[in-house]
């Protein structure tokens, strides 16, 4: 049998390559897999490369929409700038999408990162987040102006007309996660931007987990079998 493949050189070169590969996939692939990180799960408006802020005069409202929610956005993340004078003024965070809607009502303690516990949806939706000014003197939200980010998502206030700034807005797990455990909220994610449902999305992961790999290593066997054939005519 060793006489064989050793005969064979396309073989072995195969053999090798799925050694490679399957000490790769241990060493590297399966522990970022299983690693447990922060359990951020999207970023509907990130920071982008212009940095702004959103003033909301009293009784304002703020709205952006196309925010994709999943089934594991526990938490949602608002930058407020709490500014002067304190108390900070109350606010109202609205989250509404087909079959899905929480309000959450708060009033900021500190300028920073404010974590609101949301109800996730039993399924990913597009929807909007709004936020309210229910005080009497005005707020600021950390926004960006990117236009890259305003290609996403519309902001209005008051319902006018949209304007070129969006707050920001995150959601996170409550606890960390996996990239593993993480794998159905992707889909689910892309199903709602796909006309394909997350039953179709589940029959082609494994065929792409398996296939690419699959596609790879034929390919590798085929160009040395074929350059050990030249070398053999040639000789």
């Amino acid at each position: 049998m060793r006489e064989r493949i050793a005969r064979r050189p396309a073989v072995l070169a195969l053999l090798c390559a799925v050694a490679l590969l399957v000490v790769a996939l241990a060493v590297e692939v399966v522990p970022r897999l299983t690693r447990e990180n922060e359990a951020l799960t999207s970023t509907p408006v990130p920071s982008g490369r212009a940095p702004a802020t959103l003033e909301l005069q009293a009784r304002q409202t703020a709205c952006i929409d196309e925010i994709a929610f999943d089934r594991e956005g526990e938490v949602l993340q608002l930058l407020v700038d709490l500014g002067e004078p304190l108390p900070a003024p109350p606010l109202r965070v609205a989250l509404r999408a087909p079959g899905y809607s929480d309000v959450i009502r708060v009033t900021p303690a500190r300028e920073h990162a404010l974590d609101l516990p949301v109800a996730a949806p039993r399924r990913a939706a597009l929807g909007s987040i709004c936020v309210t000014n229910e005080g009497r003197r005005p707020t600021r939200l950390a926004a960006t102006a990117d236009p890259r980010v305003l290609q996403r998502t519309r902001t209005r206030i008051d319902g006018g007309e949209p304007v070129p700034i969006a707050f920001l807005a995150s959601f996170r797990r409550r606890e960390p996660t996996t990239l593993l455990a993480s794998v159905g909220t992707t889909v689910d994610r892309v199903a709602t931007f796909n006309a394909l449902g997350p039953w179709a999305l589940w029959l082609l992961l494994p065929l792409i987990a398996g296939g690419v790999p699959f596609l790879v290593l034929r390919s590798f066997y085929v160009a040395v079998r074929d350059d050990t054939d030249d070398d053999r005519r040639d000789a």
